[in-house]
């Protein structure tokens, strides 16, 4: 039994499970909202109460993992450890807690290891029709593809969390997504795949599921029409209203209109008519990676 954790921007994960012929089995896997980028652009530093939140979420996980007898083999951070001041106070509490080093993900790495975990769940058909993988992030959003001469990584500075507290408008949102059209000139045919939040959250609200259901999101597919009706819903409701949807994670609200304007910016900027909610992600990538090193 595996176990990997991705300390992000707005919440610290657990994945535990195991690889079976280069597919993770998930047996069990966690979310705390940390808020770790929370007035991160302003002060340049993680908040001292949000480590607090990353410290207590990080002694659950351990609990978790001690519980289910697994190892620990990853545990890593992105966006806002990437840009925080004081990120080696984040590096000390995880050897505290777990006695090994903090893993700091450039964008790259999280963008090709969030492709792999998503193809790790994705189903054969999908897998064959090339998919290019999305996850809207807190603080970035990665888009990585499998291409002829090899894989294709970016990364940009744009996130569900940064969105939020620092609105912009349609025209520069479309002008921080261009490098996706170079990125993907030549493409003509392929499958828009979304991982994260954003993505899952809305295939669980247009299901209205009360309770949360991987099989039901894994491989559902959103239409463009479907993104746009949500997000005009959402940006009509107040964020007490939004609390109490259906499918939709209270803890999630906040954020939730600046992750589906990204996507809804994503889908104008390729030309997609839907995208295909997926449960695989950066935690899947990690376990896949470990199990490739072990050989």
């Amino acid at each position: 039994m595996l176990a990997s954790i991705d300390l992000g921007t707005n919440s610290a994960r657990l994945l535990i499970g195991q690889v079976n012929r280069h597919r993770v089995i998930t047996v069990r896997r966690h979310r705390i909202v940390t808020k770790m980028g929370t007035g991160l652009k302003e002060t340049g530093h993680i908040e001292r109460a949000a480590l607090a939140r990353t410290a207590a979420a990080l002694e659950e996980f351990r609990r978790l993992i001690e519980e289910h007898q697994a190892s620990t083999v990853a545990i890593v951070a992105t966006s806002a450890a990437r840009r925080a001041a004081n990120v080696a106070e984040l590096v000390r509490e995880v050897e505290r807690i777990f006695g090994v080093k903090l893993r700091i993900l450039d964008g790259r790495e999280e963008a090709i290891l969030s492709f792999k975990g998503a193809l790790s769940v994705l189903p054969a058909g999908w897998r064959e029709r090339m998919p290019v993988v999305i996850d809207i992030g807190g603080g970035s959003t990665e888009i990585c593809f499998q291409a002829e001469d090899g894989l294709r990584a970016l990364s940009l500075e744009l996130g569900a969390v940064r969105l939020t507290e620092n609105p912009i408008s349609a025209a520069a949102l479309r002008q921080k997504l261009v490098p996706l059209q170079g990125m993907l000139a030549g493409c003509q045919a392929f499958v828009l795949v979304g991982v994260g939040g954003t993505v899952t959250s809305l295939a669980a609200m247009e299901q209205r599921m009360l309770v949360y259901d991987e099989e039901k999101i894994n491989g559902y597919r959103l239409s463009r029409s479907t993104v746009d009706k949500w997000l005009a819903i959402l940006a009509s409701l107040t964020l007490a209203e939004r609390q109490k949807l259906p499918g939709l994670e209270p803890a999630r609200a906040d954020i939730i209109v600046a992750g589906t304007q990204i996507l809804q910016g994503i889908m104008d900027s390729l030309g997609a008519a839907e995208v295909l909610a997926c449960e695989g992600d950066l935690l899947h990538g990690l376990l896949l990676e470990y199990q490739r090193l072990q050989g």
